[in-house]
C-alpha cells in the first residue's frame, strides 16, 4: 500500500489493485450504519458522500464515481489512517484486509502453484531462523549464522539445477538477514553499507521473488539508518520497500518489514515524542497485526508479540535500545493502555530476547506506578536475559538500574546508590524461562 505521487492539481493516480480493494471494502459494509460511519469519518459533507456510496454499492458507474468522489483526493494509506484515528477504527482493518485480499489474488495469478508453495516454505524458514536468533539457540548467534550462510553460499555455487539454485538463494537471503539481525542485537548499531547488506543486495535478482528480497533488505537498512538519526534516508528506503511489497504476494517477510518501520518510528519518537508520531506508530503496528489474519496461529502469535511490545515501549517512553525517553512523560491513559497490552495472552512463553523486552517494559510500568520494589525485580530479570544474550541493550538497562536504585535508596538515605546487580540477580536466575525450538525447518527444500 505505497503512497502515490500527487499531480500539481492535487489529483492522485490510483492502481487498479487499490480500486479493487476499495470496491470490495464498500461491498463489505453490510449495513447503512457502516456507510454512515465511513462517510462521517472521511467527509465534511457526510450526507453527500453517503448518497454516492450507496450508488457505488449498487454498482452504478462505480469505478468512475469512486475516483471522482474519494480516490482522486486521498491515497488508500491516507484513508486507512483517517479511519484508524477516527471513532470507527474497525473500518480501517476491514479496508486494509480487503486490499490485502485483492493483492493476494493478483499475486497468485502471477505465480504458479509450485512457486506459491515454495514461497510459503521460505516464509516458514525466515520465521524459524529469526526465532532461533531471538531465543539464543545458537552459542554465538552471529558467528553461527554466518557459518550457515557460508555453507549455503557454497551449496549455491555447486548447484546446477536452476530452480533449486533459485530457492537456495532465497534461503541465503533469509540467513544473511538473520546474521545481520544477530550482529545488531550484540552491537546495537551497524553501517547501512556493511558487507552483509552488500552481499544480500548482490543476490536479490537471483532469488525466486526479487521484490520480497528487496523488502527484507530495505527494511533493515532503514532500521540501522534510524539508529543514527538519518531519518530522511531511511524514509526513502521504506518507501521503496512498500513499493516492492505492493508487487509481492502477502507474506511474513512483508510483516517483518512493517515491524522494521514500527521500530523506525520508535527511533523518531525518541527524538520527537509527539502525539502524531505515536498515532503513526500505532497505525503501522496495527497494519502489521492485520497482515497476519490469514497466517497460522503460531505464525500470527510470533509476529503479533513483536508489535505489542514496541507499542508498549512507545506508551511507556522506552526507546529502541531500551533507553528511557527523558523528554517524554507518559500520561495516565498511556500507562493504563500499556498495562493492558502487557497483559495480553500472546505474550506468554516468549523467546529469550522478547522476554527481556517484556521485563523492561514491566519494570518501567511498575516504576511509573510508584512500585519501585517490583520495578527492581523486573529489571533484574531483564538484565539477566540481556547478559545471557550479550545484548547491546544491557548498557541502557545498567543506566536505568542506577535510576531505580536511586529511587529505592532515596527513602532511606540522602545519598543515592544503585543496588548490587551481581548479588541480587543471582538469586532469581533459575526463574528465567527458556524455550526449545526445533531445527527441522532449516532443512533444504526438496526438489
Amino acid at each position: 500500500m505505497a503512497n502515490r505521487q500527487r499531480f500539481p492539481d492535487g489529483a492522485i493516480v490510483m492502481t487498479s489493485l487499490e480500486l479493487d480493494g476499495f470496491l470490495l471494502f464498500i461491498s463489505r459494509l453490510t449495513t447503512n450504519n457502516d456507510l454512515t460511519k465511513f462517510s462521517e469519518a472521511l467527509s465534511s459533507n457526510p450526507l453527500h458522500l453517503y448518497v454516492k456510496l450507496q450508488k457505488i454499492k449498487n454498482a452504478m458507474d462505480a469505478e468512475t464515481m469512486l475516483v471522482d468522489t474519494i480516490l482522486s483526493k486521498h491515497t488508500l494509506s491516507e484513508i486507512v489512517a483517517t479511519l484508524y484515528n477516527s471513532k470507527y477504527s474497525y473500518l480501517a482493518e476491514i479496508l486494509f484486509c480487503c486490499y490485502q485480499q485483492c493483492q493476494q489474488k493478483a499475486s497468485i495469478i502471477r505465480m504458479n502453484k509450485t512457486q506459491t508453495e515454495n514461497r510459503r516454505k521460505i516464509s516458514l524458514y525466515f520465521r524459524d531462523i529469526k526465532k532461533l536468533v531471538h531465543d539464543i539457540a545458537f552459542k554465538n548467534p552471529h558467528a553461527d549464522v554466518n557459518r550457515l550462510s557460508n555453507i549455503m553460499k557454497l551449496n549455491i555455487e555447486r548447484e546446477i539445477n536452476p530452480v533449486r539454485k533459485m530457492y537456495l538463494c532465497d534461503k541465503y537471503t533469509a540467513l544473511k538477514a538473520a546474521e545481520m539481525d544477530a550482529l545488531i542485537n550484540i552491537t546495537g548499531r551497524v553501517s547501512p553499507d556493511h558487507e552483509g547488506y552488500v552481499e544480500m543486495e548482490s543476490f536479490i535478482n537471483s532469488t525466486s521473488a526479487p521484490s520480497i528480497s528487496q523488502v527484507i533488505l530495505y527494511g533493515r537498512k532503514a532500521d540501522v539508518l534510524s539508529t543514527d538519526g538519518r531519518f530522511t534516508e531511511g524514509e526513502d528506503l521504506l518507501r521503496a520497500a512498500y513499493v516492492a511489497a505492493d508487487n509481492s504476494l502477502p507474506c511474513v517477510e512483508i510483516t517483518d518489514m512493517i515491524y522494521k518501520n514500527v521500530v523506525f518510528k520508535l527511533s523518531q519518537f525518541e527524538q520527537f515524542p509527539t502525539e502524531e508520531l505515536r498515532k503513526s506508530l500505532f497505525l503501522e503496528a496495527s497494519r502489521g497485526i492485520w497482515s497476519l489474519n490469514d497466517e497460522s496461529e503460531d505464525m500470527r502469535i510470533f509476529w503479533k508479540r513483536l508489535f505489542i511490545l514496541r507499542m508498549a515501549f512507545c506508551l511507556l517512553g522506552i526507546g529502541k535500545l531500551c533507553d528511557m525517553i527523558d523528554i517524554y512523560v507518559p500520561s495516565t491513559k498511556s500507562i493504563t493502555e500499556a498495562e493492558r497490552l502487557l497483559e495480553c495472552d500472546d505474550l506468554k512463553d516468549m523467546e529469550h530476547r522478547r522476554m527481556m523486552f517484556y521485563h523492561i517494559a514491566k519494570s518501567r510500568l511498575h516504576q511509573l506506578k510508584s512500585d519501585v520494589n517490583e520495578s527492581k525485580t523486573c529489571l533484574q530479570m531483564a538484565r539477566i536475559l540481556a547478559k545471557e544474550g550479550n545484548y547491546a541493550e544491557d548498557k541502557a538497562l545498567e543506566k536505568y538500574q542506577e535510576t531505580i536504585g536511586c529511587l529505592q535508596e532515596r527513602s532511606y538515605s540522602p545519598e543515592c546508590s544503585s543496588f548490587d546487580s551481581v548479588t541480587e540477580t543471582s538469586q532469581i536466575v533459575d526463574d528465567v524461562p527458556s524455550v526449545t525450538i526445533s531445527f527441522n525447518s532449516l532443512e533444504f527444500i526438496s526438489d
